[in-house]
């Protein structure tokens, strides 16, 4: 079991952080991971976005702000492209979250 997060910082400001929980042995998470980056750099397109791994379980998607607060969380499949209408309102949730925590 895997998992991996997304930290994001602009311009040395920190920007929201966005943790994600994969299972290696299956696609090893990218395609979770690039939608999460994806939806962070629609509401902050100067973002930069890297990958870090974690191992724990169970294999969630969690965007954090720089302060820790969970901006938005759910169950990895949210993001799975099999399931594009779950995938499109997950990154507009995600996109949103971010976009509100930077307008505070």
């Amino acid at each position: 079991r895997g998992s991996s997060a997304v930290t994001t910082s602009t311009n040395g400001e920190e920007r929201p952080k966005v943790h994600r929980r994969v299972l290696p042995q299956l696609d090893g998470g990218m395609q979770e991971f690039n939608a999460a980056k994806s939806a962070v750099l629609a509401a902050c397109p100067d973002a930069d976005v890297q990958k870090v791994c974690k191992d724990e379980y169970p294999v969630r998607v969690t965007v954090k702000d720089p302060e820790g607060n969970t901006l938005w969380e759910n169950d990895q499949r949210q993001l799975f492209s099999k399931y594009a209408s779950k995938r499109t309102t997950s990154m507009r949730e995600i996109a949103d979250a971010v976009a509100a925590s930077r307008a505070e």
